[in-house]
């Protein structure tokens, strides 16, 4: 995901943010990011929208921190991030844990009604991606795309490149 937030940043000039959702923390760790400036900074009223803000890499993130919510303080947080943030930013994305180990991404369905579900490659089971759609429409979730990640490459690098080019 945070690829995606650099590559439309820096090949379409667009003004991204990208939020993680759950308390995985991998955005604070893998961007060696303040602790202290999160979702849960937010949340808990420590700071505002824009100041939970993180700059690394030419990106613009705000990591999860680790504190667990309600549903409904967590929907009603969020919700109101989105729009405290969404006059700045354009687009925002959002980092969910994976669809069938959580259900963060059920309750975001409240918040932010259409997704891009990631799909790795060689690895999820086509009944697997055919269950999260369907547990993702029950809860009214529409998938706008579907992103197939780690995809090995059948052909040399090389002729790859030269048919790319």
């Amino acid at each position: 995901m945070l690829a995606l937030a650099h590559h439309l940043a820096e090949f379409y000039g667009l003004k991204v943010l990208a939020i993680e959702v759950g308390a995985r923390g991998d955005f604070a760790e893998i961007l060696d990011l303040d602790r202290y400036r999160t979702f849960d900074g937010y949340a808990d009223g420590r700071m505002t929208a824009i100041e939970s803000v993180q700059f690394a890499y030419g990106l613009s993130v705000i990591p999860a921190g680790r504190t667990q919510r309600t549903v409904a303080e967590f929907t009603t947080r969020l919700r109101q991030l989105l729009k405290d943030v969404g006059r700045d930013f354009d687009p925002v994305l959002l980092d969910l844990p994976p669809v069938l180990e959580s259900t963060d991404e059920l309750v975001i369905g409240a918040v932010v009604p259409e997704l891009v579900l990631v799909v790795e490659a060689g690895r999820t089971r086509y009944e697997v991606v055919q269950r999260a759609q369907r547990q993702l429409d029950a809860e009214g979730v529409k998938i706008i795309a579907t992103v197939l990640n780690k995809h090995r490459r059948f052909i040399p690098g090389w002729l790859y490149r030269w048919l790319m080019g």
